[in-house]
């Protein structure tokens, strides 16, 4: 199992969602990922989701 690594620290945003961000560092590419979730009733829900892969050389996804 590959555990992912997180570019930044979870946060939420201005418009109150939170956001993930990192990636799995696989070889030869690593795969990014960027996920935003909202809070619907008491609970956090999956809004958006954005994926890539890049050269495994980078230590981390570009930030947002």
């Amino acid at each position: 199992m590959v555990e992912p690594k997180l570019a930044r620290a979870a946060f939420i945003n201005n418009q109150g969602m939170l956001r993930i961000t990192g990636f799995f560092p696989t070889q030869p590419e690593q795969v990014n990922f960027d996920l935003a979730f909202l809070p619907v009733e008491g609970a956090w829900r999956l809004f958006g989701i954005s994926l890539d892969t890049s050269n495994a050389a980078q230590s981390s996804p570009p930030a947002n």
